[in-house]
């Protein structure tokens, strides 16, 4: 896996993928199973509930510094590879997925707790229904963002079934992210930061490889004003992976890296967060091989025009295929939203990329491109209709990892 520095950027750079992969992260994750029938049930249940509850601007519950909030939304619609194979086959699916959060208020302390529940429904009869539960907390203190020291943290943890493009089929894992850091000295240029961060992959059953890594980043930054940063940082990193039925022994990496951040408000018309730089990795255990890769992730947005967006994204590092080979990841996006009139805006996405498998030497080289188009409705910040349809294609030098991918989602989502 790449530094776990570089988790929470990739997930951030992943929310702004579109309409698909936003919908994909939803609908192909996680599950233990439930009865179809249960499903089906909850989500003609929780649909009427969404169409019928009165808008309103107060929480759920709410006292002088707690409140709880709630969100829901619904999916429909069609996905042509649901084990993104070379033959994978295809499937409609509806699903539902209620969400809490409960935060306090009126205080200096951030302190977020939300849960929630991804119940999907596959009109293919040879596919079970999914039932998939996710939690997380959030911290920061203080608050306000110029005060020092600054302490951040969160912690999350979902239990996924999708789609696997390194193995071509459907797995079942549980996913866990932790990471804790903060801003501890500033002259009002120059300031000094530092994070640890934990990730680990536990698959269903015993023949995928489980992984975890545990990363330290140590940065100096320089802050030319109040709403932009940019920062040197050192990164180290210690990983292991279990023994499987595909690899009898333990693989440990270690991985040292230096990266160059820019953050914030950079410009009247530049804003986002993005880094890059290289690290030095070493593999040793069942396989041992050295390597040097770039590191990279994040987002910048561009205000082009009075209505437009354009965004530009990295994701490169390393991370762990389910069989326990290496990967090495290159992979850019481009995304532009534009505002049609009033509530109404659209969004274009291409992302193309390359991954590459390794032991001891390089095994496979798969490269990617995925593109799609999105219509959204939101009149409030309280409720929202998207539309979205995405291409994906695969070409790899391994006849069973060449795969085509259709995805076609509508998307209605409330705000309590």
């Amino acid at each position: 896996m790449s530094p776990a520095a570089t988790i929470p950027e990739r997930q951030k750079m992943e929310s702004h993928h579109g309409p698909a992969t936003i919908v994909c992260s939803h609908l192909l994750l996680n599950s233990s199973r439930a009865p179809s029938s249960k499903v089906k049930t909850m989500v003609a249940h929780l649909a009427v509930f969404v169409f019928t509850i009165a808008p309103g601007e107060a929480a759920l519950w709410e006292s002088p510094h707690w409140a709880l909030l709630g969100n829901v939304s619904g999916t429909g619609g069609y996905d042509s590879n649901l084990t993104l194979s070379h033959e994978g086959e295809g499937s409609g699916f509806a699903t539902l997925e209620p969400e809490f959060v409960f935060e306090r208020i009126s205080s200096a302390t951030k302190l977020e707790f939300s849960g929630k529940v991804v119940g999907t429904h596959f009109f293919d009869k040879d596919q079970d229904s999914q039932f998939e539960p996710s939690f997380s907390v959030e911290y920061e203190y203080p608050d306000w963002k110029d005060n020092l020291p600054r302490l951040t943290g969160s912690a999350s943890w979902n239990r996924s079934t999708t789609g696997d493009a390194s193995v071509g089929n459907r797995i079942s894992a549980a996913y866990t992210h932790v990471n804790f850091g903060g801003r501890f000295f500033s002259t009002g240029k120059i300031g000094l930061s530092a994070e640890a961060s934990y990730a680990g992959v536990d698959y269903q059953g015993n023949r995928f490889v489980t992984h975890q890594l545990g990363t330290i980043s140590i940065g100096a930054g320089y802050e030319p004003n109040q709403l932009a940063e940019y920062s040197l940082n050192l990164v180290s990193s210690y990983g292991e992976t279990a023994p499987s039925q595909l690899i009898a022994g333990r693989v440990k990496n270690w991985e040292e890296g230096l990266t160059l951040r820019v953050r914030g408000k950079l410009s009247p018309k530049v804003t986002g967060s993005i880094y890059a730089g290289a690290a030095a990795v070493k593999y040793t255990g069942s396989f041992s091989r050295s390597d040097g890769l770039p590191l990279g992730g994040g987002e910048i947005g561009w205000h082009l025009t009075p209505g437009g967006w354009i965004y530009g994204g990295l994701d490169f590092g390393a991370d762990y295929s389910p069989d326990g080979q290496s990967l090495e990841i290159h992979r850019v996006s481009l995304r532009y939203q534009q505002t049609i009139f009033q509530a109404w805006r659209c969004e274009f996405r291409t992302s193309p990329g390359r991954t590459l498998y390794y032991r001891q030497t390089k095994l496979r080289e798969d490269r990617i491109f995925s593109t799609g188009v999105a219509v959204i409705y939101e009149p409030s910040t309280r409720f929202l209709i998207r539309t979205g349809y995405e291409f994906t294609k695969q070409d790899s030098n391994v006849l069973f990892a060449n795969f085509d991918r259709h995805l076609a989602t509508t998307r209605v989502a409330y705000r309590f």
